[in-house]
């Protein structure tokens, strides 16, 4: 059985790629990389995520910090780069407010 949370551990590997391609200041070695990414799971997925509208949002957190960041992140800076979550419309309030006579 697959567990719930697969597409966090792509995520977090995925992101892992980039940021060791550029050699960051304080990266894991590499024997060290999957024990660092296996704490990263643990504490992330504390969270209710939802792989439709999340993946997209890890992707981009993880390029924001590569294209940003000197030194090797932490689950903090993942946090505060993830975009904001998207704004979804209650069909309720897009009805019309006021009924013309």
């Amino acid at each position: 059985m697959r567990q719930k949370n697969d597409w966090l551990k792509k995520e977090i590997a995925k992101g892992f790629m980039l940021l060791s391609a550029l050699n960051l200041k304080g990266r894991p070695a590499a024997k060290d990389l999957t024990a660092v990414a296996e704490v990263w799971y643990g504490l992330l997925a504390k969270q209710q995520w939802q792989p439709e509208r999340d993946i997209p949002r890890f992707q981009t957190a993880f390029e924001n910090i590569a294209a940003t960041q000197t030194e090797w992140p932490n689950p903090a800076d993942l946090m505060k780069h993830l975009p904001p979550l998207p704004v979804v419309l209650n069909p309720r309030k897009l009805e019309a407010k006021h009924i013309q006579t």
